[in-house]
């Protein structure tokens, strides 16, 4: 055999083994990636089902469905305590001058008194 051709021969199956190392490296590599994905769409497909079973329940459909009669009602509610506070502060004496002036308002219920 020609000694050159030898040569060649022997780099080309040099390189075929680096190749096929290369392509195993590869592979592996290919393989895990694939797992993992599988891996996502499997949590996915759970976390779907978690979501679904979520929107499927009574009270979130109730939250969902009704949410501008319950943000109403809250309202409602935040107004009447504001006005029960202001009504519960308003019923006592109230100083406006903290200091030598003794201004004050009395409320009560039969009159309001302006005292000076």
């Amino acid at each position: 055999m020609d000694p050159e051709l030898k040569k060649m021969v022997e780099r080309l199956i040099s390189q075929t083994e680096r190749w096929k190392d290369e392509i195993v490296t590869l592979t592996t590599q290919y393989n895990s990636a694939i797992e993992k994905v599988h891996d996502i769409q499997k949590e996915l497909a759970e976390k779907r089902d978690e979501l679904n079973k979520k929107k499927n329940s009574w009270w979130y459909q109730l939250l969902i469905n009704y949410k501008p009669i319950i943000s109403f009602a809250f309202g409602v509610f935040i107004v009447a305590l504001a006005v029960i506070a202001v009504d519960k502060y308003t019923s006592r004496n109230i100083s406006l001058f903290h200091g030598d002036s003794g201004v004050s308002i009395s409320n009560t219920a039969s009159s309001t008194k302006l005292e000076s």
